[in-house]
């Protein structure tokens, strides 16, 4: 889980819309506790299993460890099969984000967007100007 989440929630910070990047994070979120959850529940089954045969406490955790091990393989395996990012944003879509929010902003050395004209509208939205990362 230390390395799991901060990466996941840049990766999806990084692709998705500003308006969903709340519920995409959350999803991860989801996502990584139920996986934890499923993991322990399937690694306690096997190591409860060996015991009622008969075998030693340590093989019962060795045999939760084998688990554990296959279920990270597995994992890899999705990752590098279905998780494809691209390593930088083309030019257009850049240039169409930022067409979108309708940006004319100086950009900082992180690549995030300060847009400064805003419409003011009611409440808190029209008074702070809209961060944009890219």
């Amino acid at each position: 889980m230390d390395v799991s989440f901060p990466s996941a929630s840049l990766i999806v910070s990084n692709t998705m819309p500003i308006n969903q990047q709340g519920v995409a994070a959350s999803m991860v979120n989801t996502v990584i506790n139920w996986s934890i959850s499923l993991g322990l529940g399937i690694a306690g089954t096997v190591e409860s299993q060996l015991l009622k045969q008969g075998k030693t406490v340590l093989e019962g955790y060795r045999g939760g460890l084998y688990v554990g091990i296959g279920l990270s393989g597995a994992g890899v395996i999705v990752a590098l099969l279905f998780c494809r990012v691209s390593s930088l944003p083309s030019t257009s879509t850049k240039q169409k984000e930022r067409s979108d929010f309708g940006v004319v902003s100086v950009t900082a050395a992180s690549d995030t967007i300060i847009n400064t004209n805003m419409i003011q509208s009611e409440g808190l939205e029209g008074k702070f100007p809209i961060i944009c990362r890219f």
